[in-house]
Parts: structure tokens; sequence; C-alpha cells
């Protein structure tokens, strides 16, 4: 599957899965091909190689193309003053970045792109996220048929990518209804889920995303009953996978691990400010003890969404329920703000660290 990517071979383009708009070149090209923006008036060159996930700012209405050059077609012209982040590869090609903008994946001139300084405060949309839950290791599916499967009860990480999706993919809330069972393992139930938020996709992500590097299928690993959950690195691949809209080169596409060894706050705040400003959220392995929506020490998958120096808060969402839960406190979703500090020692308690 070529996804994003394009391939040009003998002079021939071979199209991925997005419509390029025109002729992409001559006397119809919307955009001046030599300059490749509005003014042709360079206002900061970037040149060097940045990390994947680094947000940019267009300084110019932008075209973005099939490839990294003037004579590859125009996918869509980006608005001077748009963020967008780098994806795929993390150096230039000819004075072009690989970029990620509204869905649309292509390559923009260096010449009218900056790094992005983030404001002081900036949180994601919530609309979708917030009601994002796992379904608890009992009771009645979205067909009112009654069910036990304690596997539910660590469904964390699949629920954590599963709201990170949200801002990549329209399949969170798009997945069709259906039935899921455990792929392998010591234990077998089918549940149907649909009518809730995300929660077909959450069951999707749990049971049956399977990419290149997968041996089984599921993001939770189903060997014992229940699951211990999903480790860091595959919760980082299924991301990649499923944001990539599983093309050729998804492992490089925009999440990468940050172990939580040698973390120090600094960088970690560097990292959130730049997804979110971005339009991204960041995943991170907690110990829940540190959280005010818990009462008890346990590894947990959450979801940052926001960030507020102001304040000196994070935003996240968990998609552990009440019942999965178990503190007074904790809600069926929803936003909770935690101090900076906290969740710092929060995520180096745990000892894994987050994908950004």
């Amino acid at each position: 599957m070529m996804g994003y990517s394009r391939l040009l071979i003998a002079g021939l383009m071979i199209a991925g899965c997005v419509d390029d708009p025109g002729d992409g070149g001559g006397d119809d090209d919307p955009l001046p091909a030599a300059d490749d923006s509005d003014t042709g008036t360079a206002v900061q060159e970037l040149s060097s190689s940045l990390t994947l996930g680094t947000t940019l700012v267009t300084t110019d209405n932008l075209n973005l193309r099939t490839g990294p050059s003037t004579s590859y077609h125009v996918i869509e012209v980006i608005p001077a003053g748009t963020r967008v982040s780098v994806v795929f590869h993390t150096s230039p090609s000819g004075g072009f970045y690989n970029i990620w903008e509204r869905g649309s994946v292509g390559w923009s001139s260096g010449l009218y792109l900056k790094v992005a300084t983030p404001p002081a405060a900036h949180t994601l949309a919530t609309s979708v996220v917030r009601k994002i839950v796992e379904p608890p290791g009992s009771g009645d599916d979205d067909r009112g048929r009654a069910y036990t499967d304690k596997n539910y009860w660590n469904f964390c990480a699949p629920g954590a990518v599963t709201a990170g999706l949200a801002y990549f993919t329209s399949n969170v809330t798009g997945w069709p209804a259906g039935n899921f069972t455990e792929p392998y393992g010591p234990h077998e139930s089918t549940t149907y889920w649909g009518s809730s938020i995300g929660r077909a996709y959450l069951m999707h992500i749990a049971m049956q995303v399977k990419p290149p590097n997968f041996t089984r299928p599921g993001l939770a690993h189903f060997s014992t009953y229940p699951t211990t959950g999903a480790n860091l690195s595959d919760s980082r691949d299924v991301l990649n996978w499923e944001a990539s809209k599983h093309d050729d080169h998804w492992s490089t596409f925009f999440y990468q691990t940050v172990s939580a060894s040698g973390l120090s706050s600094t960088t970690l705040h560097h990292d959130i400010a730049r997804d979110v400003y971005g339009g991204h959220a960041v995943l991170a392995t907690v110990d829940t003890a540190y959280l005010p929506n818990w009462s008890r020490s346990l590894g947990h998958s959450i979801l940052i969404i926001g960030y507020d120096d102001t304040a000196g808060t994070y935003a996240y969402i968990d998609s552990c329920g009440r019942r999965c839960n178990g503190s007074s406190q904790a809600t069926d979703g929803g936003v909770w703000q935690v101090a900076q500090s906290r969740l710092y020692h929060a995520i180096l308690a745990h000892g894994s660290g987050y994908a950004r």
C-alpha cells in the first residue's frame, strides 16, 4: 500500500491516495512554480534537519506538492500562518520538507517555512477525546448482551492510542460497528460495539490492528488472562501505522519514544508544547498515584492534550472510566488538569517514558 508516499519512476508519477488537483505545472499551475509561494519573497529560509513531529509555520501562502521540487503536482495551497508538522523524513530534499497538514501529506519549500514558537498555553480540541472510555470488565455491550471479560480492565493503552489518533484520522468516530473477539490467548469472548463514542475503533486497536512488525494482531497482549496490557513501543507503532494510513514508511511517520531514563522536566515540556501546538497529543505511561483522578498506584497510559505555563499545569484525558478506576473522584471521560511537576514525576515513577 502506497499510503501517503509518492514515487517518480522513469519520469512517470505513481499516485498514492491523495488526488492531485490541476496538472501540477506549466501555465495552469495555481502558484508560481519558480518561487512556490504567493509573493515569491522568502521570509526565512529553513534548511536544517529537524526531528520528526517538529511544528513549522508557513510564512506565505505555500504549495504542498507530491514530491520535493516544483516539478511535482500541487496537492493544495497552504495559507500563510498555518502550522504544519514534519513527517517521514528528518532532512529536507532539494530544499523541500515532507510535512503533514490537516490530513494531507506532501512536500513544501523550506524558503517559506519556519520553526513555530509555542505560546504560553494551548489545548487541543476535546469534543471527541473527552468521551472516549474503555469498556468495563463486565456489563452489557452495545446490543444489550451481558458479558464478563477481565481483559477489558487493562485497555488503557488502546484507549490512549485511540484518543491520540483522533487528531490524525476520522476512524475514531467512523469505524464500523461490529463484534470483537480476542485474537488468541487463554480467554475468548465476543462483544458488540458501535454506538459508544470511539468504542468500535478502540476495540479494533486493542484486538485487531496489526502493523507489519507485529507477529499477532491487537495492541493488547492476550497471552495471559487478564491481559497485562501493552508496552510503549507497541503503542508508538500503532500510532504511526494508523496515523500514516498504512504507508510503506509508516514507522518513521511522526511518533518517536522518549525514555524516562535521564529525562528532564524541560525536555518533557518542550515536547508537549511542540506537539500540542502542532495539533497532536503526547501519549505517556505514568504511575497513577500522581494523578488527581486516581487514589491508588498502578502503571497506566494517558494522553496529554494541553499545557498552561501560567497555571503550571498539563491537561490530559484518561480513557479508564469510573468502574475501571475505582476512585471516588474518577469520571467517565472528561479532561483533567495536573501540575506539571507531578506529571513529570508520574512519568519518572513509571519508568518507561512517552511517545511524541
